[in-house]
């Protein structure tokens, strides 16, 4: 077995998760994407690179881009497949306060 099928295999067997390969967002219209959230607070933060999806079968999708689910939880493990990084460090406001509610929320199962 491949090592990307035992991680999407390990996932979904822990988390209920199945990781999707990554997908390129910008389009020929050069818009960029943004992230949908709506746990633990909603927000919408621009993405800067690809994003890869996931399929919950036991978990809360979080975040969207578009249709394509981009962000999941399941108990207290947070999955995310659009990074935050970039966000913060351009002193995004809304980058900062989706991250800070998200460290600030209580770690309860769903």
């Amino acid at each position: 077995m491949a090592a990307s099928q035992r991680s999407a295999t390990s996932s979904r067997g822990i988390f209920g998760l199945t990781i999707e390969p990554p997908v390129n967002l910008w389009g020929d219209d050069a818009s960029p994407p943004y992230v949908d959230y709506r746990w633990p607070v909603r927000a919408k933060l621009r993405d800067f690179s690809h994003a890869v999806p996931v399929r919950a079968a036991n978990a809360e999708i979080i975040g969207t881009i578009g249709k394509i689910p981009v962000s999941a939880r399941a108990g207290r493990f947070v999955y995310l497949g659009s990074p935050i990084g970039p966000s913060l460090l351009a002193g995004d406001r809304e980058a900062h306060f989706w991250f800070n509610a998200l460290l600030q929320s209580p770690a309860t199962p769903r």
